[in-house]
């Protein structure tokens, strides 16, 4: 989650074209429609299905199989036997036909089968670990779109400003070649007027660019198209609760979450692994039909009970590879403690220190905006030189850029305190 959104003073202003005629929709619906649109959610998703998949096909094993088989024999010979009878006569048996004809009918049920038992109780933790995987996923995916909102609702707030600031530079322009007419201003001024509408009309061109690119990322991911208007990012300059309120859910967050139930999946492959040496005790009943039984009856049935049991030096060494998976499993648990104790005490703090910064900022652009409106009252009363005005132009550009940029980052920084809490995100709007 150390995603940053770009730098945005660097443009000094940012601009934005409309797109759309409808609003656009709040965040809450791009984040749900990012997780079903997304290929990553699709991913997860269909990760999910297959385990759960897999379980079901480990507890079929517990329940009753039944086979059936034929088959045909064309042998050259006929093999018949004839036997004295008491009568007088001759029995006949077949013992080979020609055209031999065989099928059998076979139900095994699994009286007691403890491998299977446990064999389905890890494919049951390991369709659990991939849920935990899936919410993940969803936070990181939830992230991104975050980030892509957040940018998309910076630059449209840059855009508005930089078209202000392009009026005020045109408005400017018209007032120096009104003086140089009159003879108040030279030429030189006259070009640097004309200098500053150009940086303005440079800095909107350049945020068009940026605002068609955030959009189409924030497209991709969701599938929504990105509709004007575009409200300006809040300006939320309030604190945030304390520390300790936002570790309370700690240990119910989706990452500690997430490697609680691999350490489960772990110790049942553990368990699966060692019941290979568990016996497996079954019935199985068969009826068997053919045209070679000899002296017997073309049909038969059979009835049995088997145990079973195995021996295998491969499967100690397997299970001692398990034993040491789930020893790293407690271990990458610990770690994900570790690592979520620190991004949620990074993410207060980066709000803390971006709201003091939007603090100031917004101080600086209101500051900035009150010398432009001085500047520009003294060049027209002759007091001031046109190249004040210009720098006061400038650093206004650069205030109120640098006060939407601070805006923005503290609104994505709470989301990302959100997320890494495991709470869910405002909206931005």
């Amino acid at each position: 989650m150390g995603r940053r959104i770009p730098s945005i003073a660097i443009a000094c202003a940012l601009a934005c074209t409309p797109t759309a005629a409808a609003a656009l929709e709040p965040l809450a619906r791009y984040l749900e429609a990012g997780r079903s649109h997304a290929a990553e959610a699709r991913e997860t998703a269909a990760t999910v299905t297959a385990r759960k998949a897999e379980t079901r096909a480990e507890r079929a094993g517990l329940f009753p199989a039944l086979e059936a088989s034929a088959g045909y024999t064309r042998n050259q010979f006929d093999i018949v036997a004839r036997i004295p009878n008491a009568a007088g006569g001759f029995d006949e048996a077949t013992f080979t036909p020609r055209n031999q004809l065989d099928a059998s009918v076979t139900l095994t049920v699994p009286l007691l089968d403890l491998a299977a038992i446990r064999r389905t109780q890890s494919a049951r933790a390991s369709e659990q670990a991939a849920v935990r995987d899936r919410t993940v996923a969803l936070v990181d995916l939830d992230d991104r779109i975050v980030a892509a909102y957040t940018n998309l609702l910076a630059y449209e707030a840059l855009s508005r400003s930089a078209e202000g600031g392009l009026d005020a530079a045109r408005a400017n322009l018209e007032v120096v070649r009104a003086r140089e007419s009159g003879g108040l201003a030279s030429d030189l001024d006259v070009r640097r007027a004309t200098a500053q509408v150009a940086a303005a009309e440079q800095a909107i061109a350049e945020a068009s660019l940026r605002k068609r690119s955030a959009a189409r990322e924030l497209e991709a991911i969701t599938g929504i198209a990105v509709a004007d208007p575009i409200p300006a990012p809040p300006a939320d300059l309030r604190a945030e609760a304390a520390l300790p309120t936002w570790l309370d859910g700690l240990e119910g967050t989706d990452e500690v979450a997430s490697a609680r139930t691999k350490i489960r999946a772990a110790e049942a492959n553990l368990r699966a692994r060692r019941s290979v040496f568990l016996p497996l005790l079954s019935a199985r009943a068969t009826e068997r039909l053919t045209n070679a039984a000899g002296f017997g009856q073309p049909a038969q049935w059979a009835v049995g009970v088997t145990l079973t049991a195995r021996f295998d030096v491969q499967a100690i060494h397997r299970a001692r590879a398990e034993r040491a998976n789930v020893a790293a499993s407690e271990a990458r648990f610990d770690l994900a403690k570790r690592s979520k104790r620190l991004e949620i005490e990074d993410a207060h703090d980066r709000v803390e220190s971006l709201r003091v910064r939007a603090v100031a900022a917004a101080s600086e652009a209101e500051a900035s905006q009150a010398a432009i409106a001085v500047a520009q009252a003294r060049y027209e009363g002759g007091t001031a030189t046109q190249l004040e005005v210009v720098q006061a132009l400038r650093d206004g550009f650069v205030a109120e850029a640098s006060r939407i940029q601070a805006t923005s980052e503290l609104s994505y920084a709470r989301a990302q305190l959100r997320l890494a809490a495991g709470r869910g995100v405002e909206d931005l709007r």
